[in-house]
């Protein structure tokens, strides 16, 4: 039973391995990004891109988590499979929390937001990615097999469909973007 889980979620496994070097990866970008448009350095981008690192994987094993217990109520196939579920969720929601708190209360994202931006659009692409693959899995199986075992990739579908969604809005919601700080407001006085 948990094996065949497992399995199901092979995926979540490729995706893990293209998540690990991500902090680095970021962390140059963002030095890059910045030398490049002449803006000051970050004081704080280490500790930044690790804080949004691990929010990040928390977030996803969160929505892994919701696909898991989702599957477990509607398969109706035990208790385990919930159980699994419940503490990744519960575990993934309690770092999820911590590292907002420590990004808010510790960093200046306020006046240097371009690391939680480039994790908002790195999450957009992840979930839209996982959600894509799960929907073309969902209408595959229900093809071959009709209603036959398609609650796996529907489950997956609907959880990441809905972080798609979400994703989506936060991705382009201007309000990081808005909050221009005192360093940009002194570059665009000088500017002009």
């Amino acid at each position: 039973m948990m094996s065949s889980l497992i399995g199901g979620f092979s995926f979540l496994f490729i995706y893990a391995y293209f998540i690990i070097p991500l902090a680095p990866i970021v962390y140059i970008f963002i030095k890059w990004r910045s030398y490049r448009d002449g803006d000051p350095p970050d004081p704080q981008l280490g500790m930044k891109v690790i804080l949004y690192y691990f929010k990040t994987l928390a977030y996803h094993v969160f929505l892994a988590s919701l696909a898991i217990l989702f599957y477990g109520l509607v398969k109706n196939t035990g208790s385990s499979i919930v159980h699994v579920g419940l503490g990744l969720l519960v575990s993934s929601v309690i770092i999820y929390l911590t590292h907002c708190i420590l990004i808010h209360k510790l960093t200046n994202t306020a006046d240097f937001p371009l690391t939680a931006r480039i994790y908002t659009g790195l999450n957009l692409v992840i979930v839209g990615l996982v959600g894509m693959i799960s929907f073309v899995i969902t209408l595959v199986t229900l093809f071959e097999k009709g209603f036959e075992k398609i609650e796996l990739p529907l489950v997956c579908f609907i959880v990441y469909a809905v972080a798609w969604v979400l994703q989506t809005a936060f991705f382009c919601k201007p309000s990081l973007a808005k909050k221009i700080s005192p360093f940009h407001k002194r570059r665009m006085a000088s500017a002009t």
